[in-house]
């Protein structure tokens, strides 16, 4: 596979149940790759229950058939019991002989070159349709959807994309509030869920009736002809090369596996016969398969909210009608084909059945004319699958349109934290926009924003409201605290320290430092020597691994601030509840100190979780 699954890409993702349950209710369904044998069941009769039929079969006989048996016992000195099977077992010889005679040599207990001429036959009809099968096999894996696109031509005011079933400003509105993506796929599958669920069910049964006779004519498609071949002496390569294969006989022992495939996948494809003839739409469906087209449905482009894409005009329009024209006659083509194909297919099914006693040869070379074999016709399961491979489409576009998301949100969450306040720009370590940077692949700084977003917090809001708070605490309300108090002021040390780290960290870029030089002049130069750009990589890295210990750093001593804030507000002690109580004049008015912090504490978090933001989107 030429890249990995966008299917695997997603489920990746899931959690471990959500992962396992979604991969179950997809591989029950319409599940091209399942084998015939996956739908066959041994059962053992018991002795009690043989002993039943062979009961019955006695009490059927007529009272001069009950003297031939005993006349039979009496030279052979076997029971009634062993004489009525070895009845039955030359019943089944004529059986076997009467639909088809010359199958097998009976006695040899082999299987003729005749048998196989037969299987080789209904082999022939299957070859031009099997490729599409492999098509649709390969395209459920692939997540692409068998008859998603089908199935929704037939659903009125069907929802087929992600802002069809959900709003993307909900889905902003979720992010923003819990801050993980997990929470917005979440939303999105209920809402997937709900979705499907209103879908009427006569839809899903109709559908389950068109498929019916493509379904269930998979195992007679799939059947492992060259294997089956290979014990009657022939192999892979005499099957392709154009001639009808110099059959050889079989051990009829090794082959019966085999013959219980194929009557499973006869028996189905006739059951699925009795639903009637493909419709249509099924029909035209498999030829644009076929043919790796459209088809008649309009191409949707996915830049342009899930719309039909905008039609061009001039010669290209025409270039456009004409091949449209040739491609519908193509289509048309296919279809026809398509149809005659299965109808010939179903014909040959028809006549492979008449002749072949699969049944009765398995009976007679088991020497048991009581063997029975259990068939589990699967269900189709459509409302399960739609709804898996719905869900794996709104995931898909929610991947596609999550960093977009993330970043509206950011931007709408740091415009609210600062208030319109005006944000110092980084001279060095920030984007670029130099023509150079469209002419090779050269990395732009990784957490620019972040590190420029902290920087102003701290200048703006740590500088502001929050530093007069901590010196409130450490030569007031801490002084006979030592342990807190210390801790309180090497938080706020490092924090007050970082903004000076950060405006040098950046000036170090500008033009006129000798870091700087070194730095724009390898910018500049970077299409002319290859040389060059690995030193401009080597020197971006570094700066960025840089810039996110420094981003890391304000991040553990805003989260200590906040905690010790929230340490002293939570305090029990009388002397401490007294001091908590006490008014203090901040942002303009009198406020109790224990409103103070838990209002300081609550700001710090809410940027936070901004900032956790930030670095996520920047991939950190």
């Amino acid at each position: 596979m030429a890249e990995r699954s966008v299917f695997q890409k997603l489920v990746d993702t899931l959690p471990e149940r959500e992962r396992k349950d979604l991969l179950d209710k997809i591989n029950r369904s319409t599940d091209l790759d399942r084998g015939a044998d996956e739908s066959i069941y041994h059962k053992e009769l018991s002795k009690e229950e043989r002993e039943r039929l062979v009961d019955q079969d006695l009490a059927k006989l007529s009272p001069f058939g009950r003297f031939l048996l005993w006349l039979r016992g009496m030279f052979s000195g076997k029971n009634r019991k062993q004489l009525i099977v070895a009845s039955k077992i030359r019943a089944l010889k004529g059986a076997i002989n009467r639909k088809s005679a010359g199958l097998t040599g009976f006695e040899t207990r082999d299987l003729t070159p005749k048998l196989a001429e037969s299987f080789y036959q209904l082999y022939l009809r299957t070859l031009p349709l099997a490729e599409i099968y492999r098509r649709l096999a390969s395209q459920s894996r692939e997540m692409r959807g068998s008859f998603v696109e089908l199935f929704e031509e037939e659903v009125p005011e069907a929802r087929v994309g992600l802002r069809d079933v959900v709003p993307m400003e909900s889905l902003e509105a979720i992010y923003e509030q819990k801050g993980a993506e997990a929470a917005v796929r979440h939303e999105v599958l209920l809402k997937a869920e709900s979705y499907v669920a209103h879908i009427d069910q006569s839809l899903f049964d109709e559908m389950e009736s068109q498929l019916t006779p493509f379904f269930y004519a998979k195992d007679v498609i799939f059947f492992p002809y060259a294997d089956f071949f290979q014990l009657f002496h022939v192999n892979r390569e005499q099957l392709s090369g154009g001639k009808r294969p110099p059959f050889a006989s079989a051990l009829a022992l090794v082959a019966l596996d085999y013959l219980e495939k194929m009557y499973f996948a006869i028996y189905t494809a006739l059951r699925a016969a009795e639903q009637g003839e493909l419709p249509r739409a099924v029909i035209r469906f498999l030829a644009s398969l076929s043919l790796d087209v459209e088809g008649a449905a309009p191409k949707y482009d996915s830049t342009n909210g899930g719309h039909p894409a905008e039609e061009r005009s001039g010669d290209a329009d025409e270039d456009d009608a004409s091949d449209a024209e040739s491609a519908e006659e193509a289509l048309a083509a296919e279809v026809e084909r398509i149809n005659e194909e299965f109808a010939t297919l179903y014909r040959e099914i028809r006549r492979f059945e008449h002749e072949m006693p699969l049944a009765e040869l398995v009976r007679y070379f088991l020497r048991d004319p009581y063997y029975k074999l259990y068939l589990y016709l699967p269900r189709m399961h459509l409302r399960e699958y739609y709804l898996a491979m719905f869900k794996i489409r709104l995931l898909a576009e929610l991947s596609d349109t999550f960093d977009q998301l993330r970043v509206q949100v950011v931007d709408r969450q740091i415009a609210k934290l600062f208030g319109g306040l005006p944000l110092a720009a980084f001279e060095g370590y920030r984007a670029y926009n130099g023509a150079e940077y469209g002419k090779v692949d050269v990395p732009a700084f990784a957490h620019a924003r972040s590190l420029n977003v902290l920087y102003n917090y701290i200048r703006l809001h740590y500088r502001s409201g929050i530093q007069e708070v901590v010196k409130i605490l450490g030569n007031i309300v801490l002084v006979q605290n030592r342990i807190s108090r210390n801790k309180l002021l090497q938080y706020a040390s490092t924090v007050e320290d970082l903004e000076q780290k950060i405006k040098e960290f950046d000036e170090s870029l500008r033009p006129e430092t000798i870091e700087g030089k070194v730095f724009h002049r390898l910018r500049d130069s970077l299409a002319s020597d290859s040389g060059r750009l690995r030193a401009f990589r080597a020197i971006v890295a570094q700066r960025d691994s840089q810039a996110a210990a420094l981003v890391e750093r304000g991040r553990e001593n805003l989260s200590g601030l906040q905690a010790a804030f929230r340490e002293v507000s939570a305090s029990g002690g009388e002397p401490m509840k007294e001091r908590l109580e006490t008014n203090y004049y901040l942002d303009g008015s009198l406020v109790a100190l224990s409103a103070i912090l838990d209002g300081r504490a609550e700001r710090i978090g809410t940027f936070l979780v901004v900032l956790n933001q930030l670095v996520k989107a920047e991939g950190g």
